[in-house]
């Protein structure tokens, strides 16, 4: 389900459907960071958090004339990215 919502994010903000696209992205986030939470030895749910906070998101703020909430989102993904290389590496 949480593919889903993510992929219908995607499909929306190829569409330019900033809204339904950011509403999207968001529940798709959230659904990641429970999932992550929730298992915490499964560690592709933060990837697949970090990569909304990576591309899906900041191009959404982007595009909607928000560029440091979109600053700030790159922010978190790097955050989210340095402490899986530490617990996953290689």
């Amino acid at each position: 389900m949480v593919r889903s919502q993510y992929n219908c994010a995607d499909l929306l903000l190829s569409h330019g459907h900033w809204k339904e696209a950011e509403t999207a992205c968001r529940a798709a986030m959230v659904a990641w960071e429970e999932l992550a939470k929730s298992f915490p030895s499964r560690h592709e749910y933060r990837a697949h958090l970090g990569d909304s906070y990576v591309w899906q998101l900041p191009a959404i703020l982007d595009a909607t004339g928000r560029p440091q909430e979109a600053v700030t989102a790159r922010r978190t993904a790097l955050e989210i990215g340095k402490k899986l290389s530490v617990e996953v590496p290689g």
